[in-house]
């Protein structure tokens, strides 16, 4: 966990105590390290060193003019879960990665718990949702959705049989060779 202003060192350090994190020493990072960055605007993982590619963040904010559009109920991740007329679905998103699909199903009133083992991308998401709910046009959005830093096979298994039934898990690409039988 790296600061980029001395004023955000108490608040980098609570993170990387909350997220089991090991905050920077103050030296600069080294060119070619991988670090999660604390900035005035955001939380943001990157490369160093002079040809690296752009911070990976998130940012549901630049969902609000496809939101605004109502092109959201278009993407396949709403279609594939049936977001229709006024149900409301309780979604366990359990591989949640940087949030995409989950925000888009929770702008059309679904209910998602978002699911991530890793610490680092656990982070991010929580500062995106920070963000999120601080914009007047995200905020009932953003409080629709939450989040769990865990192992889904982990939370799965401890789920009780009484529980109500989920009406969407998120799960990984797979080619479409692997799904074939042989």
């Amino acid at each position: 966990m790296h600061w980029t202003d001395p004023s955000l060192e108490e608040k980098a350090r609570g993170l990387a105590k909350a997220y089991g994190l090991t905050p920077a020493a103050d030296a600069a990072p080294a060119a070619g390290s991988l670090i999660l960055e604390l900035t005035p605007k955001r939380l943001q993982l990157r490369l160093t060193g002079p040809h690296a590619p752009g911070a990976v963040y998130v940012d549901f904010g630049k969902f609000g003019y496809r939101r605004r559009q109502g092109s959201l109920k278009k993407e396949a991740i709403a279609r594939a879960c049936g977001l229709k007329g006024d149900r409301t679905l309780e979604v366990l998103d359990a591989t949640a990665g940087l949030g995409k699909d989950a925000f888009i199903l929770a702008a059309l009133g679904a209910r998602v718990t978002l699911v991530e083992r890793s610490p680092v991308i656990t982070a991010l998401l929580d500062d995106g949702l920070q963000r999120a709910a601080e914009l007047a046009d995200l905020a009932a959005v953003a409080a629709r959705m939450s989040l769990c830093c865990t192992d889904s096979t982990t939370l799965l298994r401890q789920q009780s049989p009484h529980a109500g039934p989920m009406s969407y898990i998120s799960t990984p690409c797979i080619r479409k060779a692997e799904r074939e039988p042989r």
